[in-house]
């Protein structure tokens, strides 16, 4: 009976063990020198992303500091290839590949997602070699909260586009104003040379109304190419 008891305890430790492992696949719990084993591999996992880093500084502190960033920085790393790649495919399937402009406003959106993943990162665990001193941690991010980042930061982007749209469009209507305003003064005015004054008045606007044109329809062509729930689905295709 007592041998029965121990066998199993030792099985419901066993799985205990098996299901705090953060990998897909079965690894051993530490390596040979007795270390975690995600020392020497970094867990890949289908609903986290794990980042690991070292540190070995002057004093425990700064070295668990500079642990904690690389951690960090790798599933920084991590968001951003998976945010390019999703963004790749939009910008793709919606024919814009080709078009600088529009990847770059694009790519800020990785950028953005990967700072805000920074901030919602968790210190899982920290291990201190004894021999060398150095500090190793391991960190993760749950892949269930990237959709609301990345859907959060594509709807950023579109306001931002409208409110840029919006300013040219002041800032049209005002050069429009102003040269108004300079025609009337012009016209007040006895100046032998005013018709090439108000020659002058209207090819400044002239130029000044095309190159407004252009931004407020860049900018709107912009806005409407981001459409959130497509760029989104891109996203959820990969973290299937």
């Amino acid at each position: 009976m007592k041998k029965l008891i121990l066998l199993l305890i030792s099985v419901l430790l066993l799985a205990s063990c098996v299901s705090k492992s953060p990998y897909i696949t079965d690894h051993p719990e530490f390596t040979e020198d007795g270390a975690p084993y995600w020392t020497v591999l970094t867990p890949i996992n289908k609903d986290r992303f794990y980042g690991v880093g070292m540190g070995q500084l002057s004093n425990p502190v700064n070295s668990k500091m500079r642990a904690e960033a690389g951690a960090r920085d790798e599933i920084a790393r991590q968001v951003s290839v998976l945010i390019n790649t999703a963004v790749k495919n939009y910008t793709n399937e919606a024919g814009l590949l080709n078009n600088t402009q529009e990847l770059t406003a694009f790519e800020t959106i990785s950028l953005q997602v990967a700072n805000t993943t920074l901030r919602n990162v968790i210190i899982e665990n920290t291990y201190q070699d004894p021999k060398t001193k150095a500090i190793w941690v391991i960190a993760s991010f749950e892949k269930k909260y990237l959709p609301q980042a990345y859907k959060a930061e594509a709807e950023n982007l579109k306001r931002n586009l409208e409110k840029r749209k919006i300013a040219a469009i002041e800032a049209l209507a005002l050069a429009k104003e102003r040269n108004a305003q300079a025609i009337e003064q012009i016209n007040l005015t006895n100046s032998e040379n005013k018709e090439q004054q108000l020659q002058a008045l209207a090819k400044a606007l002239e130029v000044v109304v095309s190159e407004k044109n252009k931004e407020i329809e860049a900018l709107k062509q912009q806005e409407e190419n981001v459409k959130v729930d497509e760029m989104l689905d891109n996203l959820n295709k990969l973290l299937k």
